[in-house]
Parts: C-alpha cells; structure tokens; sequence
C-alpha cells in the first residue's frame, strides 16, 4: 500500500475513532442545537425588516455549509474509507487494519 493510501487510511481511523468518542456524542449535540437554531426563524432580528432576506439567506448557506461539512467531510469521510477497505479485503488487498503504524 502506498503512503498516501496509508495516511488516508489512518485518518479515516482517527475520525471515527472520534465519532464513536464521547465526546463527540456531546459536542454532536450541541452541533445540532446550533443548526437548529439557525433553522430557526423566531429568532431573527425583526428591527430592521430590509434584512430579512439576507439573514434567510445567510442562515441557510451557514446551514448547508455545516451538513454539507458533515454528511461529505465527516461521515461520508469515513464510510467511503470503509468501503474502500471493504472492498480491498473483497479484492485481497492487505487491510488497513492490520496495517504498521509509523
């Protein structure tokens, strides 16, 4: 396995070794409270009505940047890594999981 697979591989290890952490059950949480927040339209600042649209629109892109941060660079990071070592086990490729550390 070349180095750049096995440093991919080995991120996909500590990032899911941080999603199952306590840890990131708690600060998930708080995550999720935040972008309900922001989903939230009781909350926006009915002063000034003229920025109504922009504060629409930029909650929203907050929103999406943040679930697409997660479901692409977080989760979907690890299952495609998964998949991949699945795959390779399929094929007979040597796992990363009995790989050597460095």
């Amino acid at each position: 396995m070349d180095k750049e697979t096995k440093q991919i591989l080995t991120e996909a290890d500590h990032v899911k070794s941080l999603l199952d952490s306590e840890g990131w059950k708690s600060v998930y949480g708080k995550l999720q409270t935040r972008i309900m927040d922001l989903q939230n339209i009781n909350n926006l600042d009915l002063s000034k009505p003229d920025t109504l649209t922009i504060q629409l629109a930029a909650r929203k892109m907050a929103v999406d940047e943040i679930f697409g941060w997660l479901k692409q660079d977080v989760f979907g990071f690890v299952e495609q890594q998964e998949n991949n070592n699945a795959k390779k086990l399929d094929e007979g490729i040597e796992s990363f999981i009995t790989r050597e550390k460095e």
